[in-house]
């Protein structure tokens, strides 16, 4: 195994990965990157004729989904290759940087308990996950494109999983931060009900919490490229999967609705999980804390535990109560799932009514010429 896959980058200790430079994937991932760029320029006039067919008056949602994995495929590849130079080595410093966190919480709290063996689930069930999307992807995309050259459908499935891949694992970031939040807090709570050094809790409390907070900005900025360019894809392939499904409808073609239907339904999941779990990890660890604080009983402890409870919330409301943004451009919110379903309305209606207006007949406006005799 070592002699075929190299060094592995990444061992696992403790439930935490662990990065090495001694390592061949990104040799691997420049041979696919080339592998796929030669595939599309051995099989170019197949994809230039599908491109044409796209293009043409029967719009077709075949051949606009397939259109847009072609498009996509040049550029999957080269954020591959950027998501393992530069974006990979954060992730797992950021992941290291959590189990010091985890470590420090278990310091100051004697009642915590690190539970490796949740993470490592966690880990495997990402793991088959993968394998599962894999093969959903192979016989989705095989049984639709069967003029298709087998090689250029499977490099097309690996570069899909692996922008699939960038979604799973904001989600993977964004669960240990909800769960560190939720513990902090908890242990918080118990060791406040004593009301000695009260003052010295909530400041080594407020630390903490802090050193969390950069964790879950250092995790989304991270991965927030690559992100990006995964959420704008699924984003295109709902609306093309919501088109062709109302026009499958409207043309009563059961068949080709429950055809469609798993690319609309898989596509909504994953941008719904990352939203709704950027909002459970900013709630848990902003909105959730500010209650904490209010809840405290200011008139039964000294002047020097409300100046704290102060700067808590004061430090709170100084980070947008725990906004996750990517690259400060975007705050990741559960909103935002609203606003992605009101563009793609948009976006139907106009394509809607630019297929009525293909629909319509033409209208023969020559006259007859009239046999006039004398």
């Amino acid at each position: 195994m070592g002699l075929l896959f190299g060094r592995t980058p990444f061992y696992i200790k403790s439930g935490w990965l662990r990065f090495s430079y001694k390592s061949l994937p990104f040799v691997y991932a420049l041979i696919l990157a080339f592998a796929n760029w030669f595939c599309l320029l051995y099989y170019i006039d197949h994809l230039h004729n599908t491109w044409n067919q796209t293009l043409g008056s029967n719009v077709s949602f075949s051949g606009v989904l397939f259109a847009i994995l072609v498009f996509s495929q040049p550029f999957s590849t080269i954020f591959m290759v950027y998501s393992w130079a530069f974006e990979v080595p954060a992730i797992v410093r950021g992941y290291n940087s959590t189990a010091v966190l985890e470590e420090k919480i278990s310091i100051v709290f004697p009642l915590y308990k690190q539970k490796p063996s949740k993470r490592n689930l966690v880990t495997f069930l990402i793991a088959f996950l993968f394998v599962v999307d894999l093969i959903i992807a192979y016989f989705l995309l095989k049984t639709r494109f069967t003029e298709t050259p087998l090689i250029l459908i499977l490099l097309i499935i690996v570069n899909v999983v692996v922008t699939f891949s960038y979604c799973v694992l904001w989600c993977f970031n964004c669960y240990f931060i909800s769960d560190l939040a939720v513990k902090l807090n908890k242990y918080m709570l118990q060791c406040l009900q004593v009301r000695e050094n009260c003052a010295f809790k909530i400041k080594t409390c407020r630390k903490i919490w802090i050193s969390v907070w950069k964790q879950s900005q250092m995790n989304s900025q991270s991965i927030a490229v690559s992100l990006s360019f995964a959420l704008v894809l699924y984003g295109m392939i709902f609306v093309v999967g919501c088109y062709g499904i109302l026009t499958s409808i409207r043309n009563q073609n059961i068949l080709e609705t429950l055809e469609m239907s798993p690319y609309v339904v898989v596509t909504f999941t994953i941008i719904a999980c990352v939203f709704e779990t950027s909002y459970q990890a900013s709630h848990k660890l902003g909105a959730t804390f500010l209650d904490t604080m209010i809840i405290l009983d200011k008139d039964r402890v000294d002047h020097e535990c409300v100046e704290e409870i102060d700067k808590f919330v004061d430090t709170i409301n100084r980070t947008r109560i725990a906004a996750i943004t990517l690259k400060d451009y975007m705050t990741m919110d559960r909103t935002l799932v609203v606003s992605f379903l009101s563009y793609s309305i948009t976006y139907l209606i106009v394509l809607i009514q630019f297929q009525d207006k293909n629909e319509e007949p033409s209208v023969n406006i020559s006259t007859p010429m009239r046999n006039n005799t004398l």
